[in-house]
């Protein structure tokens, strides 16, 4: 039987289990991957079947969404980003330099540039900006 619409019962628990899957990880088997996308496409006994014949998933599963809870618990920034995520919001149109050995370069969006600032700094550190450089006349 394979699901009829987005309100079939059959449906929305193959929807709900490749979502558990999703969280907990598991779709980097290419095996259980291949089964997902088929699922998705319509055909969902193939995933069914080998969840069936293979519930060690399942158990990794809860098992890696129980260690990434706690991990989150004491850290709320858990998981770090990416290096690709880091490249992608600290690069810019506006080079500013490298910031890593890898030598990635930091760079600083043209848009955040038009935002309020608050200039903090001791007497004479040279906050006010030189007259005709930066003030709107």
């Amino acid at each position: 039987m394979s699901p009829t619409g987005p309100n079939d019962p059959s449906l929305v628990k193959i929807l709900q289990l490749i979502d558990f899957l999703d969280k907990g990880k598991q779709l980097g088997n290419p095996f259980l991957a291949n089964k997902v996308k088929r699922a998705l496409r319509g055909d969902f006994m193939p995933l069914y079947h080998y969840m069936q014949e293979h519930p060690e998933i399942t158990e990794r599963a809860k098992a890696t969404m129980y260690i990434e809870g706690k991990l989150t618990e004491e850290n709320p920034f858990y998981p770090p980003p990416s290096t690709q995520e880091q490249i992608e919001r600290l690069s810019g149109e506006l080079k500013l330099g490298y910031y890593n050995p890898f030598k990635h370069i930091l760079g600083i969006n043209t848009a955040g540039l038009n935002q309020n600032v608050i200039n903090v700094g001791r007497i004479r550190s040279g906050k006010s900006p030189i007259k005709g450089s930066l003030s709107r006349e």
